[in-house]
């Protein structure tokens, strides 16, 4: 599992050069999405109306705290 996140981790830089180490979190949820979703075809639109009708509003400022809490993991590895 390591070597997998690595290895997609490794990808994002090379893709994403302007991605800053407190940003990785966000692109490595955008990467599993896809890949869990990779599938989906037409039945997408139906999954992304059903993944915001379950979700509730979330402020600025949650979610700033929300990457600098996963800031601190990347720049210390």
């Amino acid at each position: 599992m390591n070597t997998f996140i690595g290895n997609i981790q490794s990808n994002i830089n090379h893709l994403y050069r302007l991605v800053k180490k407190r940003d990785l979190p966000l692109f490595l949820s955008e990467q599993e999405w896809r890949i869990n979703h990779r599938y989906s075809g037409k039945r997408i639109v139906d999954k992304v109306k059903k993944y915001i009708s379950m979700s509730t509003p979330v402020t600025f400022k949650q979610i700033t705290n929300s990457v600098l809490a996963y800031e601190k993991q990347f720049l210390s590895a």
